[in-house]
């Protein structure tokens, strides 16, 4: 009793909350300094070899990307031979036996360009800096502002999210999905505050990760927030342009049959299916690639087309229904892409920052409650539980398959408080009031 009369003292909350915040961003900030600052000291950090082979960064691709730019090669940026001659330069005296094939959107060579004139170790820290500090800001503030968090607590959870190893694993390799998961937030922020401009620009710069950026198209269109669509139309407009004037209008407009023919080959390294964590992961294992690939899209298109369904009828039905329905795509887009990594499950800090309760929502149903806790309590224990299963890989006959089970857990759980939800009519039906991300254009 006398303990949790001292923890319920202002005072005391008020040390506990600033500890645990100092604790957690201090162990942070050493991660991030063990994956990033440390490792650079060696020359090898973003390339090396070993006796399983070569291995490769994703940061070096999208270097090289911006190099062929600006060496006048934007052309032929979709080159299998004009990439891997680059590459050899810059990873020399390596060599590399097949391309590490570069199959992201054209824009990807564009918006590289400026990194590559500088040193790729410096480029490298700067790049991964200003993801990581995008996507943190955009968290901190949308639970701020939308959900009424603190501040202490807001970073304390921003920080322990960078306390994951899929944190870790897009540090090492300088992947841009922090930077969907801002652009998600973002969008998010902006429909609370009815601002269509950045809800459009949020959804257009989630393209260039196409399977993660039609949601927020999709979840647009069935809410009807048709300025916001409009905006969005203007955006992608906008980096058609640019990418044309990177690499060309052939790339641009053949791109969809060079990622097709990219991701279904054995020709690159990189691309490794069996690694990732989405069904595609299991179907290659009893499929060729051709059809694992072609099968998981098509599951992936039906799941689009039931995440519209559940947009269109949670929408009319409360405010709570509709963020539970964005927290389940979410979930369900990480399962059925055809393309996932361990690094995209950071997506689902948009699913559990969108599913906290704000003012002016009608509470949850007592038993949707009690599996809310279960959906809370198991995203709290990815962060450690993403160590462990990420050794599994080491394993040849589990590979990445514990991730995918995780995710489908957490997938139900979302569905269940979905449906649990469905049954209480939400009175304050205002995206206002509701602090949700329901905007009426």
């Amino acid at each position: 009793m006398l303990i949790a009369e001292l923890l319920s003292a202002p005072k005391t909350r008020n040390l506990t909350n600033a500890g645990m915040l100092t604790a957690v961003v201090m162990l942070s900030a050493i991660l991030f300094f063990y994956s990033v600052l440390d490792p650079l000291k060696s020359n090898d950090f973003l390339y090396y070899n070993d006796q399983s082979g070569l291995h490769m960064s994703d940061f070096v691709l999208f270097f090289v990307s911006g190099q062929m730019v600006l060496q006048g090669d934007g052309a032929h940026a979709y080159s299998p031979e004009v990439q891997m001659r680059y590459m050899d330069a810059l990873i020399y005296p390596n060599k590399l036996e097949k391309d590490f094939f570069l199959q992201y959107p054209p824009v990807t060579f564009a918006v590289m360009t400026p990194f590559a004139l500088l040193p790729i170790k410096f480029a490298y820290v700067i790049w991964v800096f200003l993801l990581t500090l995008c996507a943190g800001a955009a968290l901190i503030i949308y639970l701020t502002r939308c959900k009424g968090w603190g501040a202490i607590t807001a970073t304390s959870c921003t920080a322990y999210l960078f306390c994951s190893y899929p944190a870790i694993s897009a540090w090492k390799h300088g992947q841009p999905v922090w930077l969907v998961l801002a652009f998600y937030l973002l969008y998010l922020l902006a429909a609370h505050r009815r601002q269509p401009l950045w809800q459009g620009m949020a959804i257009a710069a989630c393209t260039f990760k196409p399977q993660y950026g039609i949601l927020l198209g999709l979840y647009a269109l069935c809410t009807k927030q048709w300025r916001a669509v409009g905006w969005a139309a203007i955006g992608v407009v906008g980096m058609l342009l640019v990418s044309i004037a990177a690499v060309g209008w052939d790339n641009v407009i053949h791109y969809p049959r060079i990622l097709h023919e990219a991701e279904t080959t054995g020709a690159f390294y990189g691309v490794w299916p069996e690694y990732m964590i989405c069904v595609r992961a299991l179907l290659v294992r009893y499929l060729t690639p051709v059809q694992a690939l072609d099968v998981s899209s098509g599951l992936w298109m039906v799941t689009a087309f039931i995440d519209c369904v559940l947009f269109v009828f949670a929408g009319r039905r409360s405010v709570s229904c509709l963020q539970w329905a964005f927290a389940v795509a979410i979930c369900a887009s990480l399962i059925f892409s055809p393309h996932t990594h361990i690094h995209d499950t950071l997506l689902l800090a948009a699913a559990f920052a969108v599913t906290r309760p704000s003012a002016g929502c009608d509470a949850l149903s007592k038993t949707a409650a009690i599996v809310n806790r279960l959906w809370v309590g198991f995203l709290f224990l990815y962060v450690p539980l993403s160590w462990p299963l990420s050794s599994a890989q080491a394993i040849a006959a589990f590979q990445k398959i514990p991730f995918l089970i995780y995710d489908c857990l957490l997938l139900a759980l979302a569905i269940a408080v979905l449906v649990l939800q469905w049954r209480q009519r939400d009175t304050k039906y205002d995206a206002e009031a509701g602090g949700g991300p329901i905007v009426r254009a």
